[in-house]
């Protein structure tokens, strides 16, 4: 994450803050403004959510192990696995996380609004905070 998109994370006015719910695999839940993420290192959480896997299913769910780091990474499509070969054949990441966090913002009509990112990555160029 850059310090320009911290900066942004207050958003238009009426919109409120954007805060960012992880899974921290030492310490657990945890939700915080996007701008005191600035130094997280979001590629190394636990997914915030599952995902589902049924019969008579429309899209392909699976795991793609991750060349870099020796896990394995989940996603929800065939879709989503070509992202994650591509980003596995790019040399310039070093690691891969899916479903990583939910970003939380109140709407412009004042309703609660939350997404969960598809992926997360790590380049050792990409650190800017």
């Amino acid at each position: 994450m850059t310090a320009e998109l911290a900066a942004r994370a207050e958003g238009p006015a009426g919109c409120g803050r954007v805060e960012v719910e992880y899974v921290d695999p030492g310490r657990g839940r945890e939700r915080r403004p996007l701008a005191a993420c600035c130094s997280s290192r979001f590629e190394r959480m636990s997914p915030v959510r599952g995902f589902a896997s049924f019969r008579g299913q429309r899209n392909w769910p699976g795991w793609w192990w991750f060349s870099r780091t020796g896990a394995h990474v989940g996603h929800e499509s065939w879709v989503e696995r070509g992202v994650l070969m591509a980003l596995d054949a790019d040399q310039g990441v070093e690691a891969v996380a899916s479903q990583p966090m939910w970003l939380h913002w109140i709407s412009e009509s004042g309703k609660a609004r939350r997404h969960a990112p598809d992926f997360s990555s790590a380049a050792p160029t990409a650190r800017a905070c």
